[in-house]
């Protein structure tokens, strides 16, 4: 199971909602809801330099709410660089355990059906900390593998979201939530050398 990238970083996103009429517009903040980490999944290659992707990676990172109000999200879109397939699998406490950052194989699936609490709504109450999202990269496209293989990660740095009462906004990080990265002599230098 690889872990890495650790990056704290704040979603600061003003969320616009609208109430009855016009003059009841009420502005929320989830400047409050942070991502505690971000992770990046190792995916091999073969001898010829191919990428063999397999069913994808998952990954679990760890969400904050750092308000007075606790945060309900009835739904997450993750959006990522071109040609990935990325999708939210669910939330977990991790009370029984958590696949972390790993490619997507039996082992996987079993840990999800023991650790995914749930998938919507999801609750952050105030201080929450001890909750993970899951996301799956499960699939990638010709074109974005040979994007992999020359820039040696792809993933997803932000989502549209949707709280309770209805209202959307896009979150932004500054960095991956969820990334894969090729296992290959090249990617490992560059990364190393932190070029």
């Amino acid at each position: 199971m690889t872990r890495s990238g650790w990056i704290c970083f704040a979603l600061a996103v003003g969320l616009l909602g609208s109430g009855c009429s016009s003059q009841h517009t009420t502005k929320l903040r989830v400047s409050s809801m942070k991502f505690l980490e971000g992770v990046s999944v190792a995916v091999p290659v073969d001898g010829s330099g191919a990428l063999r992707f397999g069913n994808g990676v998952v990954g679990s990172v760890r969400v904050d709410n750092q308000g007075t109000a606790s945060i309900t999200i009835t739904r997450i879109e993750p959006r990522g660089d071109p040609g990935l397939g990325i999708r939210y699998v669910g939330h977990s406490t991790c009370r029984n355990g958590c696949p972390g950052a790993e490619t997507y194989t039996q082992d996987a699936v079993q840990m999800l059906t023991k650790t995914v609490d749930g998938v919507y709504p999801i609750t952050i109450p105030p201080g929450g900390g001890g909750i993970w999202l899951i996301f799956r990269i499960e699939s990638i496209s010709k074109g974005a593998s040979g994007d992999l293989l020359r820039r040696c990660e792809l993933g997803f740095s932000s989502a549209l979201i949707t709280l309770a009462d209805g209202s959307e906004a896009i979150v932004k990080a500054p960095g991956y939530v969820v990334a894969v990265r090729p296992d290959s002599k090249q990617c490992i230098a560059k990364q190393t050398s932190g070029t």
